[in-house]
């Protein structure tokens, strides 16, 4: 598993994280979430950093801030003997639904990035 670990490689973890830097008091740019790893990684430690630029709704500020648990995509920035430093792509909470989803069965679904507003 460690030779396929590399910087630039995506990557998933769904598990425990300690969110830091999302209180109202931080005047700076900077939000991490940090877990120290189980085995086979044991002694090693995941940093996802990322900018507040970077969250899409208010909720996000107290979902994932102190210790929580946490569905991420993202890919390694660094890597050293200690520490995986990543970036995310998307954060968010994994929901296993064992029925169908609520909605209505439609051949194609899209959103365009006019309709997001932090894409404007």
């Amino acid at each position: 598993m460690e030779e396929r670990l590399a910087p630039g490689s995506p990557f998933i973890y769904n598990g425990h994280v300690y969110g830091k830097g999302f209180s109202a008091s931080n005047k700076g740019t900077a939000l991490s979430l940090t877990e120290a790893l189980d085995e086979p990684l044991r002694g090693m430690k995941l940093v996802f950093e990322f900018s507040k630029a970077g969250l899409v709704n208010s909720t996000a500020y107290t979902r994932l801030s102190g210790s929580t648990r946490l569905f991420v995509y993202g890919y390694i920035a660094e890597l050293d003997r200690q520490t995986i430093r990543a970036v995310p792509y998307v954060v968010g909470d994994f929901v296993e639904r064992s029925g169908p989803l609520p909605i209505a069965i439609t051949q194609w679904q899209e959103v365009a990035p006019q309709a997001v507003k932090q894409f404007a």
